[in-house]
C-alpha cells in the first residue's frame, strides 16, 4: 500500500518528468521560434549581429561572450543533424539548457523591450500609463549621469582652509 507522501512524491516526479519531456520535445529557441538544424546558423548569426553595439540587445562584452559560447555549443549539438528529432534525449536537454541560458541573458537586455509605469501628469492629479523602450530609458539614464558629472565639474573648488591656494 502506498502512503500519501509516497503517492505525492511519485505524482510530483511524474509531473516533473512530463514537463521536462514536453519542454525537451519542443524547446523554445532564442528568437521564440522552432528552428531546424539547417536554419540555426542563420539565426545564430542574426543574434550575434543584434548583440553588437547599437544592436537590439544591450549586452556588455562578458554577456556577449557568454551568449556566443552558448550559441557555439548549440551549433555543435546540431552538427550532422537535419531535424530536432534526430537528437538524443540528452542532446535535447542540453539544447534546451543552452537556449534557456541565452534567453535569460538576452531578455533582460532587450533594447526593444517596452517597460511601462504609471505616473502623474504634470499640473494634474490624473495618472497615465507611460511606456518606454529599455534602450531609451538607458540612454536617458546615461545622459542624466553625464549632465550631473558636467555640472559637478563646473562647480568652483572651495579654497583650502586659510584662504590661499
Amino acid at each position: 500500500m502506498w502512503s500519501k507522501q509516497a503517492g505525492r512524491a511519485l505524482l510530483a516526479s511524474l509531473l516533473f518528468v512530463s514537463t521536462v519531456a514536453a519542454a525537451v520535445s519542443e524547446p523554445p529557441l532564442p528568437a521564440q521560434q522552432k528552428v531546424q538544424p539547417a536554419q540555426f546558423p542563420e539565426l545564430a548569426a542574426q543574434i550575434r549581429k543584434e548583440m553588437q553595439p547599437g544592436g537590439r540587445y544591450l549586452v556588455n562584452p562578458d554577456q556577449r561572450a557568454e551568449v556566443d559560447g552558448e550559441l557555439s555549443a548549440m551549433e555543435k549539438l546540431f552538427a550532422g543533424h537535419t531535424a530536432l528529432s534526430e537528437l538524443t534525449a540528452q542532446q535535447q536537454v542540453d539544447l534546451f539548457n543552452h537556449q534557456e541560458h541565452i534567453n535569460a541573458v538576452l531578455t533582460k537586455r532587450d533594447g526593444d523591450e517596452k517597460i511601462c509605469h504609471r505616473e502623474a501628469v504634470v499640473g494634474s492629479h490624473m495618472v497615465q500609463t507611460v511606456c518606454t523602450k529599455r534602450r531609451d530609458m538607458e540612454k536617458t539614464s546615461r545622459d542624466t549621469q553625464q549632465y550631473w558629472l558636467d555640472v559637478q565639474r563646473q562647480q568652483p573648488v572651495p579654497p583650502p582652509p586659510g584662504g590661499k591656494i
